[in-house]
């Protein structure tokens, strides 16, 4: 079963394209580690796994949370 599944999810920002393609998917008890250098989306990635973002086509499954979220508080 994965708790987080990512299929080729682009990101924009004022029209830039900073993430193209990502695919991830994450099973219960895996641990994933994101690393790269400085401004290569690390972040952005983050902040869409997290729910600050949303992405520009793909889809993005995120079972981590239980309902009710706790960025619905």
């Amino acid at each position: 079963m994965n708790i987080l599944e990512i299929k080729n999810v682009n990101i924009y920002y004022g029209g830039k394209e900073v993430l193209r393609e990502i695919n991830i998917d994450v099973k219960k008890n895996e641990i994933l580690c994101i690393m790269g250098p400085s401004g290569c989306g690390k972040s952005t990635l983050l902040s869409l796994i997290n729910g600050f973002l949303t992405e520009n086509g793909g889809e993005y499954t995120c079972l981590l949370y239980t309902s009710p979220s706790p960025r619905d508080s």
